[in-house]
Order: C-alpha cells, then sequence, then structure tokens
C-alpha cells in the first residue's frame, strides 16, 4: 500500500498515512479537523538483483567463455550465455571489492607510518629536551 503525505492548511502539521488505492482521499485532518492536501513526495523504490545495471548484461562484441568440448544446444544458447553474465559480474564485483580492500589497507599503514614518525620525532626533541635541562649550566670563573 502506498504511503502518502498530507499537510494541514489550518495547523500546518505535516503526517504520513498508508491508504489503499480504493479508499477516498483524505479532506480533514486528524490532529485538528482543518482541511488537508497531498504533498508530492519521491517514491522509496530499491533495484535489487541483477538485469537493472548496463554492467549486469555482456557487451555484443565479447562472445561468452567456451565451458567445455560440447557445443551448446539451440535452445540453451540464451541461458548459457544469462549464467555467464552472472559469473562475470560476480568476478569484477569481487575484483573491485579486494581493491578497495587493499587501498583502504594501504591508506591505514601510511597514516600509521606517518604518526609513528611523528611520535619518534616527539620522543627525540623530548630526550634532547630532558639532556639539555640536567646538564650543569657553565661557571664563569675569570680568576
Amino acid at each position: 500500500m502506498p504511503l502518502y503525505e498530507y499537510q494541514c492548511d489550518a495547523c500546518g502539521r505535516e503526517f504520513e498515512l498508508i491508504r489503499k488505492f480504493s479508499d477516498p482521499p483524505l479532506e480533514k485532518c486528524p490532529h485538528c479537523g482543518g482541511t488537508v492536501r497531498k504533498l508530492f513526495s519521491s517514491p522509496a523504490i530499491q533495484f535489487k538483483g541483477s538485469g537493472f545495471y548496463i554492467t549486469d548484461y555482456a557487451k555484443k562484441d565479447q562472445a561468452a567463455p567456451p565451458s567445455g568440448d560440447s557445443k551448446p544446444e539451440a535452445g540453451s544458447k540464451d541461458a548459457g550465455e544469462k549464467s555467464s553474465d552472472k559469473g562475470d559480474t560476480s568476478e569484477k564485483t569481487e575484483k573491485k571489492a579486494e581493491r578497495a580492500e587493499k587501498a583502504e589497507r594501504a591508506e591505514k599503514a601510511e597514516k600509521n607510518d606517518k604518526t609513528e614518525k611523528a611520535n619518534k620525532a616527539d620522543k627525540t626533541s623530548a630526550k634532547s629536551d630532558a639532556t639539555s635541562a640536567k646538564a650543569p649550566a657553565p661557571s664563569k670563573d675569570s680568576s
């Protein structure tokens, strides 16, 4: 059932109602009894599964890879191409995911290296400050 958004002209409240297509249009606000008007809103549609994206289809100039020595039957040609397309798509998706993971690991390693170098530099400067503070001041004996 669709979800409709309404706004009351009297109190200004906006609200949502799930209504059937066969239900009569809402005319009164459930809060104050004023007149309401239906608002335009974007639909909530999700395309799931294969067949919705250009990457789900094989290119016309590419031939399906041979799956064995036997020739496919005339009736099973389309089924063989569709199943190989799904395999190619999942392989591409897996490769993209692997590349993204590698890039993420490399980025984290780079950040860790920078952090370690900064920590070492801080420790080195802290040690040099500590040793200079412990050293006795030179005496000014002019005798």
